[in-house]
């Protein structure tokens, strides 16, 4: 296709801009007519792409980069198109003379000509620019590597190729190398880190540097995962691997990690491995020795943690055999009493050396002067203080009280003969207390552990049952628990029990309350506009009961406390709310809205609502009702975007089809494209705040409204209404809806009051008014109203 051709098809299909087409589309055009226009269009630029690149003229690359903004999603006129077929020409026109200049740059110059010498420049800035990342001995090194290629090679097209080339290739992962350890050094606290060594090596050392810091890193973390070392005591191990002078004594250091961490590994194996002689299985230390054992190590310095680690098999040989050299002698001390010494066993496991050499004499003196039940008894109280001291869930103040009963030798007598201290007591005793079965009158440690969990699960309980209490409450239940004895922590717990039980009668209460009062979901999501005091609630109160209207008085309290949550604790008003539920269980809610006092109430409400202004203002919010009710509650933009939206979903995959429909919406702000096709303009709903619609606006608006009812049956929306606010910006719908919520409210205060003062009341302001009187007129204003606002309109 040659000029003449394309400046021909233009002339043909008489150009247009954006503008021009969208007034078309307003003046009448259907969009399909639009969208063949262009498809015509569209076709006769792919072809003459196409064409081009079968003569070579265009390059794969190009020819699709031009086809794809051709078929682009947005919105493309006759003049777009022109645009881009000029870009076709200028493209064409461009590669040839690229391909001429091509040529030229690989014609041999002179090594020192101009253009050469300034090539040398950009390349030798590049590696200034780079000098960490590349390494400061290596920029020299490339620096002369391109002055001879100058002068062997002197075209600029090879020295542009070899700038492509370190700038493609090989300065990526040189600066991801850097990058890398450059990050990591920072994490571990290295400082200076231009000053590190691996700064002014290449890319084979970076990438090997790289390797042993995540290597490292790794081996590190299963240290700090078994919790042998501080913090501060890795960092200064990772530094060393960054620090390192060359990649070959970084690997030296992670060896040096690879067998800490192995001999960690090992060494913990060994410290909890049982001491084992004959039948009998002991720990080679106590918990205590065992936790400042470790605590010492864990602050050695790294380079002093291999040689302490070497220090580790001798110390605890060392420590094994003189537990276990003292072990055998209390083994061998109860040779011929099994019972007594699997109980010494027990204690003897729990000491520390000293205790347990202090311990072995004292059980030396205990064969010497005690009888074989004294002895027992004395290991047994040992073994039971054992299993106490190391149960957490015992307080400290029952620790005590464990201590002193087992003293009291009266608290295990012989039951037959009345004698204190018996052996056999005792044993049943000790056997109680470790038993894995709860014993809640013994109290042994099983019942500790049962009743803490218990207690806990109570707290979960309370939780779910009122997500609205507070921290401090939860707080005070755990630690009260925590801190009482084993028989006042029933206590503490029989209050949570009942604080929970209380709480589940006052809510299956108030259910039962509001179905015999009739109090319906929606005088609950209305209870906030209940502006009352508790003056005005108690005198309400009163004047009800005295009519007998104690429903009447509970749905005025209860939307009280739905409004006034922090007073339910209030005493006054636990009072009335029992009063008034002792009044509904004897009597019943007595009279209701179906007294003559009300119905007064609610013909004055019928009265105003007949009047002139108001029933003016009932068809606006009726015009805001009914396009308020096709919206979606869930859509989040405004009506000229789901306008636009639902034309994009009914034009499917026509991409030109939505092209057009994007440029218009977003172009032509007060009109849309409807179901059919044609452009149509959006009448306004205004919400500014004391102004009323004017009656002609409002009359065009309600026109459209019933031409567009019908799609409400379908769940469609009004599509030729918009709302806006002062400004004149476009609202969603849940702005919309906020704005008329506000509006409804003070329509329903001014029908109330005028129905009151109708009626003879008094208003707020004046004096105390009657807040039932006040509830039924707005309740009564809100009822009418909701019914007229969304009723469809009977003609246009």
């Amino acid at each position: 296709m040659n000029f003449h051709e394309n400046r021909l098809i233009w002339e043909l299909n008489s150009p247009e801009t954006h503008a021009e087409r969208r007034k078309k589309h307003k003046e009448g055009a259907n969009l399909n007519t639009l969208t063949a226009e262009e498809k015509k269009l569209k076709a006769n630029s792919i072809d003459k792409v196409n064409k081009l690149f079968r003569e070579k003229r265009l390059s794969e690359k190009q020819s699709k980069d031009l086809i794809r903004k051709l078929d682009h999603d947005t919105n493309m006129s006759p003049e777009i198109f022109r645009k881009i077929n000029e870009e076709i020409d200028e493209t064409v026109e461009k590669n040839e003379l690229n391909r001429i200049a091509e040529e030229e740059k690989k014609k041999p110059l002179e090594w020192d000509d101009t253009a050469l010498i300034n090539l040398q420049k950009d390349y030798d800035a590049i590696l200034e620019d780079h000098k960490d990342q590349l390494g400061k001995n290596q920029v020299e090194e490339y620096k002369k590597w391109f002055e001879n290629e100058r002068k062997n090679t002197p075209t600029i097209a090879h020295l542009e190729e070899l700038t492509t080339k370190l700038k493609e290739k090989e300065l990526p992962p040189r600066i991801e190398a850097y990058n890398f350890l450059e990050k990591t050094a920072l994490k571990f606290g290295v400082k200076n880190i231009k000053d590190l060594p691996w700064t002014t090596q290449g890319l084979t050392e970076k990438t090997e540097y790289v390797r042993l810091a995540k290597e490292a890193e790794l081996k590190i973390k299963q240290s700090v995962e078994k919790c042998l070392a501080l913090p501060e005591q890795n960092k200064k191990a990772m530094q060393e691997v960054l620090k390192a002078k060359t990649p070959l004594e970084a690997q030296e250091t992670l060896s040096k990690i690879n067998k800490i961490v192995e001999k960690e590994s090992e060494n913990f194996t060994h410290l909890r491995a049982p001491i084992k002689i004959g039948k009998h299985s002991l720990k080679i230390m106590s918990k205590k020795e065992e936790k400042d054992f470790l605590k010492y190590y864990q602050e050695r310095p790294f380079k002093e943690r291999l040689v302490n680690l070497n220090l580790w098999p001798g110390f605890l040989k060392e420590t094994r055999d003189l537990s276990e050299k003292l072990a055998k002698k209390l083994i061998k001390l109860y040779e011929d009493e099994p019972k007594n010494l699997k109980l010494a066993l027990r204690t003897f496991e729990e000491q520390d050396f000293q205790e347990k050499e202090k311990s072995l004499k004292e059980n030396e003196e205990l064969l010497k002067e005690k009888t074989e039940d004294e002895r027992k008894k004395t290991l047994l109280i040992n073994a039971c203080m054992t299993e106490v001291n190391s149960c957490q869930f015992i307080p400290q103040i029952d620790k005590k009280k464990f201590k002193d009963w087992y003293k009291d030798e009266s608290n295990y007598k012989n039951p037959e003969t009345g004698k204190d201290g018996d052996v056999k007591e005792l044993e049943k005793c000790h056997q109680i207390l470790i038993s894995k079965t709860v014993d809640t009158e013994a109290g042994n440690i099983a019942a500790y552990k049962h009743f803490h969990k218990r207690h806990q699960l109570r707290i979960a309980e309370l939780q779910e049952l009122d997500p609205n209490v507070s921290e401090s409450e939860i707080n005070k239940w755990k630690n009260n628990y925590d801190q009482a004895g084993y028989n006042d922590r029933k206590d503490v717990h029989l209050k949570l029990k009942k604080r929970i039980k209380d709480l589940e009668k006052e809510t299956k209460e108030d259910k039962e309350i509001e179905d015999k009062i009739e109090m319906t979901e929606e005088d609950k999501s209305n209870a906030e506009v209940l502006n009352a005091n508790k003056t005005e609630l108690k005198e309400s109160i009163d004047k009800l009961s005295k009519q007998d209207k104690y429903g009447e008085a509970m749905i005025i309290l209860m939307k009280y406390l739905i409004a006034h949550p922090d007073q339910n604790d209030d005493t006054d008003i636990v009072k009335y709310k029992n009063y008034l539920r002792g009044a509904i269980d004897l009597y019943g809610p007595g009279k209701t809205v179906e007294d003559s006092a009300e119905k007064e109430i609610d013909a004055a409400v019928d009265r105003k609502l007949k009047s002139k202004s108001m029933k003016k203002d009932l068809k606006e919010q009726q015009a805001k009702t009914l396009t308020l009710d096709g919206m979606k509650t869930d859509q989040k933009e405004d009506e000229h975007e789901r306008a636009k939206k639902e034309a994009l979903a009914k034009a499917g995959d026509d991409k030109i089809k939505k092209g057009i429909i994007e440029d218009f919406h977003e172009h032509e702000k007060d009109h849309i494209i409807d179901e059919h096709g044609y452009a149509r303009k959006q009448e306004e709903i205004d919400f500014k705040g004391e102004e009323k619609m004017r009656d002609q606006d409002l009359e065009r608006v309600r026109k459209t409204i019933y031409k567009d009812q019908g799609r409400l049956d379908k769940k469609q929306n009004i599509q030729g209404v918009v709302f806006k606010d002062k400004q004149g910006r476009e609202l969603k719908k849940e702005e919309a809806q906020k704005a008329q919520e506000k509006e409804l409210d003070k329509m329903h205060d001014e029908v109330a009051n005028a129905a009151l003062k109708d009626r003879g009341d008094t208003l707020p302001g004046e004096n105390v008014s009657d807040l039932s009187a006040r509830i039924a007129a707005k309740r009564a204003a809100k009822q009418k109203t909701d019914k007229v606002r969304h009723e469809k309109l009977k003609a246009a």
